[in-house]
């Protein structure tokens, strides 16, 4: 058919017949935009007679061919700038430009037309809202010549292709947004099914780089100011666990702006990626990335990453549709940790509840080993453990228990255990986790060493006992597969040997209280003896003098008798009388030798020990009261000559009387403080007054927090039989039996008492003839601490 311009034959009626025809066939082809574009420049070349036609989009200054007929099919897919360009002026104008006599015309060039042979040509802006949608170009016209006509013509093709494209846009976008919609409503229902962590970073990781077309991705979460890898996809070089400085990266970018990133060259930034396949090398392809940060109540938490789109470069949707991802990502991710969080925290608690009442109430060490070792296998799933005890005063340590898989590896010399990582452990308290057990190798002997590394252990832990605030041992954990220790399961462990190292020091304690119990058995049956001959000797006493003075007078009137003028018979009656008193008088005699109290035995004694020693005795018993005992001994006590059982007999009444009295307090305290003091005269007994020194004694006092006396009763409480507890809990004779081993050391023995404050023995007894310059007086400064009965 021969065109309407060259050689107008067509009137304008068939012009517009065909106008009509192509716009039916635009609107027919709907959001297909190819179909649109290809009917445009078959339209162009049937109405213009031209040789060829294209038409073109435009966006960010640049011209993109997306349809071509007759001799410019060739030029589909070329892209250039707009700018210099016949179009340009055409865009610029807002109306068709032509232009004959083109082949001399620079702008041509611009085209890239010149191997087409262009003589003339038309240049038809696409304009929607005067937005450049792109152009429609015609190209070598028979007639030699575009007319003002052809340009009118071309142009109104272009109206026609310019809505048709912006209805296809629009139908496109519609299309595109509906499916990312169904995509990421599918992404976020295929998470929400999941609360495991991996599995959701891993999910968000494919699915990120799926929805926007790109080759490759990675999600990252912060950790402090690094990014830690935990799921990649596609090209990603990262592995999972690897980590990255945050401001190298892209995706450290988006966690500062708080907002989606992209670049259209990722190689300006740290971001490692790779092309696979073929022997692709790296930066090969489009380096293009966009990064969205992982928000949670505007918390950033980490960061997805995609990179690699090799059809395009991407957009601004492309950030807002990787932000909303994003914003699911770190809901889910959040969700995913709390859950882990919370089944961490039950499965921690239930353990502990479990060690708790395995370990509570066992008698000795043994048993506790034996629960520990069904605790370790079934709550911890380690596969072997030791326990190494530590003396916290001497630093002596003995193996205490072994068991399970690297049984035989504990061989260590205990002279050079505290060089070892199990001794810089015990030493600092910190634990010492190690995923790989040879990174443990150091400071262990090279044969140990070596059976280490050819044994079934994978991973070990080293924890600390720790009680009352004292090293107690270590425990050792070993485990045959690789375990990473991370921080939730390290608390766990450190609590888990906390309820260890309690477990065995109460089986210590209850060990200890069962020898205390029968050495304060046997001391108790001696004080009730020693209570009961100091009885008997002052009912003897009272009776022997009751009995001596009439006795006595019998015998001297019997005496007298004899001296008068009696009968034979009398005689003998009154020598009788006199023989028989003299003899219950010499009864009487051996009943005093009886009862006297002997005077203590002599023996060098300290009296700290002693302290220490009889708070021992109790310590269980004030430990199960709730007592708080602390002692104040003073370091440079010296030495005193005296009986240390009998003094030991008087301490511990004092402490058993300060036990019962704090019954009922509300502060239970106990202080036993020694200290020393110079005095001019001890007993009456002045110092010369030639030499001008002084006697030094040494105190020992006893205070609790008890109810208190009041004066009434403080001034009796050294008299036998006097007591202030209730009948068949005190026989009174305690502290008189005390008051009287004092004496007898030469001592002497105070009390000081307020009602509803308590109530301070002090006791004061001589060194063994020590004397101290008064130009040289020491005032001790006495040590204090808290505990059971620790010093």
């Amino acid at each position: 058919m021969h065109s309407l311009a060259n050689s107008r034959r067509y009137d304008q009626v068939a012009e517009s017949e065909m106008l009509t025809q192509i716009a039916r066939g635009l609107a027919g082809s709907g959001s297909d935009l190819p179909t649109s574009l290809d009917i445009l420049v078959k339209g162009a070349v049937t109405l213009l007679g031209a040789e060829g036609a294209i038409a073109a989009r435009v966006s960010d200054g640049s011209f993109r061919v997306e349809a071509a007929a007759g001799s410019l099919g060739p030029m589909i897919g070329f892209h250039a700038p707009v700018a210099g360009s016949l179009a340009a002026e055409a865009l610029s104008l807002e109306q068709c430009v032509t232009l004959n006599g083109a082949s001399s015309d620079p702008r041509v060039e611009a085209h890239f037309l010149g191997a087409f042979d262009p003589r003339q040509l038309a240049v038809a802006p696409m304009m929607v809202q005067n937005e450049p949608r792109g152009f429609l170009l015609a190209m070598n016209t028979p007639a030699e010549e575009f007319t003002p006509a052809d340009g009118a013509l071309l142009q109104r093709l272009a109206d026609h292709g310019a809505i048709a494209v912006r209805n296809a846009e629009l139908f496109q976008r519609a299309e595109q947004g509906a499916r990312e919609a169904m995509a990421l409503a599918e992404v976020v229902r295929q998470v929400n099914q999941s609360l495991e962590l991996e599995r959701v970073v891993t999910l968000m990781a494919r699915h990120g780089a799926q929805l926007l077309g790109a080759r490759g991705a990675r999600l990252a979460m912060l950790d402090n100011d690094r990014l830690l890898t935990s799921a990649v996809f596609g090209d990603a070089t990262d592995t999972v666990g690897s980590s990255v400085e945050l401001g190298g990266v892209l995706a450290g970018e988006a966690i500062r702006r708080r907002q989606s990133v992209r670049t259209t060259d990722l190689r300006g930034y740290g971001d490692q990626w790779v092309r696979t396949g073929r022997g692709a090398t790296l930066g090969e392809g489009r380096a293009n990335g966009i990064a969205a940060p992982l928000l949670v109540g505007g918390r950033a938490i980490g960061a997805l990453t995609v990179f690699g789109n090799e059809a395009r470069d991407f957009t601004e949707h492309d950030e807002a549709l990787l932000l909303a991802l994003g914003n699911h990502a770190a809901i889910a991710i959040e969700n995913a940790r709390l859950y882990r969080a919370a089944a961490h925290t039950a499965r921690h608690a239930s353990i502990l509840a479990s060690t708790a009442r395995s370990l509570a109430f066992h008698p000795d060490a043994a048993s506790v080993y034996e629960a520990l070792a069904t605790l370790v296998r079934d709550s911890l799933v380690a596969d072997g453990f030791s326990v190494v005890v530590v003396d916290p005063d001497t630093r002596q340590v003995q193996l205490g228990h072994t068991a399970g898989v690297g049984a035989g590896l504990v061989k260590v010399t205990w002279e050079q255990f505290w060089e070892t990582p199990g001794g810089k452990v015990v030493a600092t308290g910190e634990p010492n986790y190690a995923s790989r057990a040879e990174d443990v190798v150091a400071g262990i002997r090279e044969d140990a060493a070596r059976e280490l590394r050819a044994s079934d252990v994978r991973s070990l832990a080293l924890l600390p006992l720790v009680g009352e605030g004292r090293p107690r041992g270590l425990l050792t954990l070993r485990f045959a597969t690789r375990r990473r220790f991370e921080e939730h399961e390290r608390q766990l462990l450190e609590d888990f040997a906390t309820q260890v190292a309690l477990g065995l020091r109460n089986a210590q304690l209850m060990e200890a209280d069962v020898m205390a119990r029968e050495r304060e058995k046997t001391l108790t049956e001696a004080m009730h003896q020693t209570e009961k001959l100091a009885a008997v000797g002052e009912l003897v006493a009272g009776v022997a003098h009751e009995l001596n003075n009439p006795l006595t007078g019998i015998s001297a009137f019997a005496q007298l008798l004899l001296d008068e003028k009696l009968t034979e018979e009398q005689i003998e009656s009154v020598r009788t009388i006199k023989r028989e008193s003299d003899r219950a008088v010499a009864v009487i005699r051996d009943l005093l030798l009886f009862a006297r109290k002997s005077g203590p035995r002599q023996v060098t004694v300290d009296l700290n020990t002693v302290a220490r020693q009889t708070l021992r005795l109790r310590a269980y018993a004030l430990q199960s009261a709730g007592i708080d005992v602390r002692t104040e001994l003073d370091p440079a006590l010296p030495p005193i000559a005296g009986d240390d059982q009998k003094l030991q007999q008087v301490l511990l009444n004092l402490v058993v009387n300060a036990e019962y009295a704090m019954h009922h307090s509300a502060v239970r305290r106990l202080i036993v403080r020694t200290s020393r003091r110079t005095v001019a005269a001890l007993n009456g007994q002045a110092p010369s007054a030639a030499d001008r020194r002084v006697r030094e004694v040494v105190v020992i006092e006893v205070a609790d927090t008890g109810t208190g006396m009041a004066s009434d009763v403080t001034k009796h409480v050294f008299e036998p039989f006097f007591t202030t507890k209730p009948a068949g809990v005190g026989t009174g004779l305690g502290l008189s039996v005390s008051y009287g081993i004092i004496q007898t050391h030469g001592g002497t023995i105070d009390v000081r008492s307020t009602p509803g404050t308590g109530t301070t023995f002090v006791i004061t007894l001589p060194t063994p003839l020590a004397s101290v310059s008064t130009s040289s007086r020491v005032v001790p400064t006495p040590s204090s601490s808290s505990g059971t009965y620790a010093e």
